[in-house]
């Protein structure tokens, strides 16, 4: 059993906790939260989710800003010339409200069950939006899984001042290590430009090459993979393929609504041709992958190979040993 349960501070130890003492007195309508990146209070108005380093009785109100693609949960404002921390981080800019999870879900976040692997990382803020050295719009990596590893932070890193990417596929083990010898991998990206929807890149070791460039239009089939912000599941992928799209050659009678109400439901699933109803990827020993909302708004991601079930944060037996 593997479980990532989110990444260490910066020293490589847990990471910092507030100062002693209850947090500074706020007016109503908002409240004080503390950020371990930072190690200092920050300010969220309860009302739009907007966040501020100065303390509200002490400043005049919050400029309005326009809203994000989704419903954005509330994160400490960061410096314009920085787009992510150094950790290993996913963003959650389009979490769901609690709500949506129930009360005995929040106890189970980031425990694992059997042999499938979680990711689950804070988020990344959407209030401060970085404009590239080309003035074009920011390319933001929500999330990256490299066979049953997350590279999300590898990923980042290698985006260009001009905010493009490209990457070889047959270079993968090269960036990010073997996690599966003697295995062919797949490769997955969740991104978007600026204020874009999201998309869904994949691909697996071979000659191929992703690109992202700022001036490439919205590719339909990769924003497909990404559902609607009201469910809790924000793609799911079988090989190279979504898992979550209704394809011809489906065997099991079961459509892409009902693997989604199955999945939002119980929380699980066996990743094999036989669940998903088709091959995402013939001849190829294959990887499940979950990219999915917390219900603290982060986005975590979780692995299953071939053969193995997965079980999601929901799920009643997820945190069983």
């Amino acid at each position: 059993m593997t479980s990532f349960s989110g990444p260490p501070g910066p020293s490589g130890g847990p990471p910092p906790f507030p100062p002693s003492g209850s947090p500074p007195p706020v007016p109503e309508g908002w409240r004080a939260e503390w950020s371990a990146e930072y190690k200092a209070w920050y300010y969220v108005n309860t009302a739009t989710g907007a966040s501020t380093w100065s303390n509200p009785p002490n400043n005049a109100p919050l400029p309005p800003s326009g809203p994000p693609p989704y419903a954005s949960a509330s994160y400490p404002p960061q410096p314009n010339e920085t787009l992510y921390d150094d950790d290993e981080k996913s963003s959650a800019t389009r979490g769901l409200s609690p709500k949506l999870f129930g009360a005995a879900a929040a106890p189970l976040l980031g425990r694992v069950f059997g042999s499938h692997h979680s990711h689950h990382s804070p988020p990344v803020p959407e209030h401060s939006r970085p404009t590239s050295a080309m003035g074009g719009a920011p390319l933001y990596i929500h999330a990256a899984c490299f066979c049953d590893a997350d590279v999300t932070q590898k990923i980042r890193v290698m985006v260009t001042p001009q905010q493009t990417l490209s990457i070889r596929c047959d270079s993968l083990t090269f960036h990010f290590g073997d996690p599966w010898p003697n295995h062919r991998k797949q490769f997955s990206v969740l991104y978007s430009y600026g204020q874009q929807p999201w998309q869904l890149v994949t691909s697996v070791e071979g000659p191929d090459t992703i690109n992202l460039h700022p001036i490439h239009p919205v590719d339909n089939a990769r924003a497909s993979f990404v559902q609607s912000p009201n469910n809790r599941i924000v793609a799911m992928v079988w090989g190279t393929k979504n898992a979550l799209a209704d394809h011809p050659e489906n065997t099991t009678g079961r459509n892409a609504g009902m693997k989604m109400m199955e999945v939002e439901r119980e929380g699980r699933f066996e990743a094999s041709n036989a669940w998903m109803g088709f091959d995402g990827l013939p001849n190829t020993e294959k990887m499940a992958v979950v990219y999915y909302r917390n219900q603290d708004g982060s986005i975590g991601v979780l692995t299953a190979r071939e053969g193995e079930t997965l079980r999601l944060p929901w799920n009643a037996f997820s945190g069983a040993i």
